[in-house]
């Protein structure tokens, strides 16, 4: 038997009672009962008893030092994915191409029979138009031609198109699946529904009406029951954290007031207040509307959590943390079945689970973000994460001291491959090398990995503080300082730098001619990166000679930066000087974050900063989109050395 073997089966013995207890506590499926061999009429019956036996068990803690090395389906220690999809080809009568107000995604998964169902129960009336996306989650059933077929049987009720069927290329599980809806959204508004439920009349507007008020950023509605003994009883009517569950639980169905309550309320006998359009901590995944220009600044739903579970408590709570009101009302309402994917048992499930209760728990952001009385536990060491890149991992750094800042005499252990991108900073108590990272102790952990990638449009600081739930104003991104012999004064630093991307390079021959033209102007050039890189008219090459201590007491005695989007780019940001970067597949604004430095890029150019149009995690753009490269053809030497100009306050003549 191999390691891999012994690993998975030890694995299964230690944690498939808890496992199991979780799933009833916080989200009972009957379809996952059924598979544990319950009856699925005694769903409620074993949650409270479950409840009811829980002083007793060992509850699952992460406020304690931990090791990564711990638990091998600990998803803060596996990278995220992108899951791949493609629009499956449907009939002009049914494919929308129109702007409308609501787009609403339906992720499906062996989802043939609910799916048939609730088209067949579709309520057609609506005051506002919407498109519906239905997203093929690799669905073993091809759940997207029962889709088809089911709305050609009522072609003739249709008055306008019904929208779009997305097909996966592999199951990614709930949120990748809603991501990529969202990611062919025609509406101004997103509604994210099971393919489990069934709508009624008017259920879409009351939820809509409610972003009037622009601090709301996320609605939810009435779920009651359909099937079962407990059939139209309410399933949510929202939910609220309770320490004795550690989750969310379902107001109405749990609790009411953080109490727990022993059956599911009715719509007869439900207390008056729990059905009155209020706010909420959290609502539901099951359904919820949310702006799709909230949810594009997000970035959705976060990839770390994967098939389902927990996923909507994470971006309930992202909403709130960006001082956003989550709504609830009863005044839309839905019926819910309940669990026909079988996925309540997954084993990504209590990773979930523990990589929402470190990132949002054991750091005290839940309490913030929910005004909760009980005291926040004391973080005493945090695990920051940064692997690849020079300039992601100085820009990702920079989040230490905000973190020093939020928790005061915290360590911050940081690692990454670029132990000299983080060496002698200040706000990092101690770097461990990426091979060693397994056996670190921390109360909290960080994976800085791809967490701006998952987020292309938004700038690459904010991305880096938002995920860790600091201020963008109180992280400093630093370098120490090294000088060099022999410098000369009153000079210009040009990084004629060279990358493997399509529309990040200025060509080599325009860098020749701006250094040509500034040295006949009678400035000094100074030239730094990679002695592989550019070899331009310089009064002094530094390229490949220079530590980055020294590249940074360089750059800060210079009077001007001109290259691209590098790592020498970023530090010249650090170093404060005034500077000029040329941009093309990527926004200046989400990279740039030191006012000195501006970005120079093609104008009138509809396709500029492609970079951030495609599906994330947006890693890396090898191939120009319109295979012209206009980007970098309409910046000319003349327009950049105009620029320089304005930048030295020199008088064009």
């Amino acid at each position: 038997m191999n390691e891999r073997k012994k690993i998975t089966e030890k694995l299964t013995r230690k944690d498939i009672r808890e496992k199991i207890k979780i799933a009833l506590q916080n989200k009972p499926t009957q379809s996952y009962l059924q598979s544990m061999g319950v009856q699925t009429n005694k769903e409620e019956e074993l949650r409270k008893k479950v409840v009811r036996n829980g002083k007793n068990r060992k509850r699952f803690s992460l406020n304690r030092p931990q090791t990564i090395k711990e638990y091998e389906l600990d998803l803060n220690s596996v990278p995220a994915v992108s899951y791949d999809c493609e629009e499956f080809k449907t009939p002009p009568w049914f494919r929308n191409y129109k702007k409308v107000d609501v787009s609403i995604i339906i992720p499906m998964y062996k989802s043939k029979d609910v799916i048939l169902d609730l088209i067949k129960n579709w309520k057609l009336e609506c005051d506002l138009s919407y498109e519906i996306i239905f997203v093929d989650d690799c669905c073993p059933e091809k759940s997207k031609n029962f889709v088809l077929n089911a709305w050609t049987a009522r072609k003739e009720e249709l008055k306008n198109s019904i929208g779009k069927i997305i097909s996966n290329k592999a199951n990614g599980g709930y949120g990748a699946a809603c991501n990529n809806g969202a990611s062919f959204a025609q509406g101004e508004y997103l509604i994210f529904l099971n393919a489990d439920t069934l709508v009624t009349k008017k259920w879409i507007e009351p939820m809509i009406e409610l972003f009037k008020d622009q601090k709301v950023g996320l609605v939810g509605n009435l779920q009651l029951k359909k099937g079962g003994a407990l059939e139209n009883t309410i399933d949510s009517a929202g939910s609220e954290w309770r320490w004795g569950d550690d989750s969310f639980v379902h107001i109405g169905r749990h609790s009411y007031n953080k109490k727990q309550i022993s059956t599911p309320y009715t719509m007869e006998n439900a207390p008056v207040d729990i059905l009155v359009t209020a706010e909420r901590e959290m609502v539901t995944g099951c359904c919820f509307a949310m702006p799709k220009t909230l949810f594009d600044y997000i970035g959705g739903f976060n990839p770390n959590y994967r098939i389902g579970y927990w996923e909507d408590s994470e971006i309930c709570m992202n909403v709130k943390e960006l001082g956003y009101k989550i709504m609830f009302t009863s005044k839309s309402v839905i019926y819910h079945k309940l669990g026909h994917t079988s996925s309540g048992g997954h084993k990504y499930m209590l990773a979930n689970m523990k990589y929402f209760k470190n990132k949002w728990v054991n750091s005290g952001r839940l309490h913030k973000v929910l005004n909760l009385p009980e005291d926040k536990p004391k973080v005493q060491t945090i695990l920051v994460k940064r692997t690849h890149a020079h300039g992601d991992t100085l820009v990702a750094a920079g989040v230490c001291s905000a973190l020093k800042k939020q928790h005061p005499g915290v360590k911050i252990i940081f690692s990454t491959i670029h132990s000299d991108v983080v060496a002698n900073n200040p706000y990092i108590d101690e770097f461990v090398d990426i091979s060693k990272i397994k056996n670190v102790k921390y109360d909290v952990f960080y994976n800085l990995d791809l967490s701006y990638e998952w987020r292309p449009k938004i700038n690459i600081l904010k991305a880096y503080a938002e995920f860790c739930g600091v201020k963008q104003e109180d992280c400093i991104v630093y370098l120490p300082e090294e000088p060099v012999e022999n410098i000369l004064e009153d000079y210009i630093v040009i990084h004629a730098g060279q990358t493997d991307w399509a529309g990040r390079d200025w060509p080599n021959e325009n860098f020749y001619k701006l250094s040509e033209q500034l040295r006949a102007m009678g400035q000094k050039i100074v030239t730094i990166g990679r002695y592989t890189e550019n070899d331009i008219p310089c009064d002094l090459d530094l390229r490949g000679k220079i530590t980055i201590p020294q590249m940074h007491w360089v750059l800060k005695r210079a009077k001007l930066f001109v290259g691209i989007d590098s790592f020498p780019m970023h530090i010249a940001q650090v170093a404060k000087t005034q500077g000029i970067a040329f941009f093309g597949c990527v926004s200046p604004n989400l990279r740039i974050f030191s006012p000195n430095m501006t970005g120079i890029t093609a104008k009138k150019l509809d396709c500029l900063g492609c970079h951030h149009m495609k599906r994330p995690p947006s890693t890396s753009t090898t191939t120009c989109a319109t295979k012209n490269l206009d980007c970098i053809k309409m910046v000319s030497v003349d327009d950049m050395l105009e620029l320089v100009k304005k930048k030295l306050n020199i008088i064009s003549p």
